[in-house]
């Protein structure tokens, strides 16, 4: 957190210190509240943003988001706060054509989700519309699918986004993809997809 501190203007540094956050928070409660309280939440969400046409950044903030979003709600809220919503959907259509970066940007929104209150940025900056032409754009890519339809799962849950997203076609793009032949013999794609609609 220091070195992303230190050297904002660092694409490298950016780089490979979200990636460090990253392997450091996924699924540690106690390294993630270590980085909470040493101000991450902001300091990621700035290095995204500050580097978010690069897409190695754009992967690896999306990654450190993703996994300090998933272990503690406090600072899921603290990251919509600081602007991670923005950023991150940012980052996807800046690099829509990039699987790896689409997949990541779709789990670090799902992660985001928990906390209802940021239904409140996801809208505005049009989430629902990114995460479907992800799918449109990657829909026979079953990483980028299972991402995508756990994004809209999770955004579901707010009444509001439900709403955008079923203006944004969200339903009728979940039909057409499971009736693909490469969904149909994917049981975890499956899975999610129909955990989506309902």
């Amino acid at each position: 957190i220091e070195a992303l501190h230190q050297h904002p203007a660092s694409v490298g540094i950016a780089r490979w210190g979200l990636l460090a956050v990253s392997v450091l928070a996924e699924n540690s409660e106690t390294n993630s509240q270590r980085f909470g309280d040493n101000g991450a939440t902001s300091i990621i969400t700035l290095t995204l943003h500050t580097h978010q046409t690069t897409a190695a950044v754009a992967l690896s903030g999306c990654a450190a988001i993703k996994s300090i979003a998933n272990v503690s709600l406090n600072f899921t809220q603290e990251l919509g706060q600081y602007g991670a919503c923005e950023s991150t959907i940012a980052a996807l259509n800046l690099h829509m054509s990039d699987p790896r970066v689409v997949a990541e940007g779709c789990r670090a929104i799902a992660s985001l989700a928990r906390y209802l209150g940021n239904a409140s940025w996801f809208g505005p900056a049009q989430a629902a519309e990114a995460i479907m032409t992800a799918v449109s754009t990657h829909q026979h890519d079953p990483g980028v699918l299972e991402a995508a339809f756990l994004a809209v799962e999770r955004l579901c849950i707010d009444q509001y986004m439900s709403e955008r997203l079923a203006a944004a076609d969200a339903l009728s793009q979940a039909v057409h993809v499971m009736s693909l032949e490469a969904t149909s013999t994917n049981a975890n794609l499956t899975l999610v997809i129909c955990r989506s609609i309902s």
